[in-house]
């Protein structure tokens, strides 16, 4: 995992039969590897690709979360679940993604062009928009 390594996987981990088996193995070599305090400090090489560079490892863990937290929504959307995000995890994810820069947002493979939000839209709308999902 970048966590343990600083190095991105080079193949897609295979989930096989037991799909949450897997997430809740690679969750807890995860958290196994930042329960370090050396390894928030340390720097990621290149975790989106070559040409992207280094990020510090704990910008690359809030990003996660970030991710993470606008396909929790693409999920309960389409699973017609309730949607809502809390709060400060839509505004601790606005705030990740904005500091990526436009460059890298809107880059191929990563968000596409931001939706107007309507008027009075609120603030999980707002983030959504931002990152190209019209609500």
């Amino acid at each position: 995992s970048f966590a343990a390594t600083g190095k991105g996987p080079k193949s897609t981990p295979k989930l096989g039969k037991d799909p949450l088996g897997a997430w809740i193995k690679m969750r807890d070599q995860t958290l196994a590897a930042l329960d370090h305090s050396h390894v928030l400090q340390s720097e990621a090489h290149e975790p989106f690709g070559p040409g992207f560079g280094s990020m510090p490892m704990d910008n690359l863990v809030g990003f996660m979360a970030a991710e993470l937290a606008v396909h929790v929504w693409d999920l309960a959307r389409t699973a017609k679940v309730d949607e809502r995000l809390d709060p400060a995890l839509v505004k601790f994810t606005l705030a990740t993604w904005k500091s990526l820069g436009e460059d890298v947002l809107r880059m191929p493979g990563m968000m596409g062009a931001a939706v107007k939000p309507a008027a009075g839209a609120d603030a999980q709308t707002k983030m959504l928009n931002y990152l190209g999902r019209t609500v």
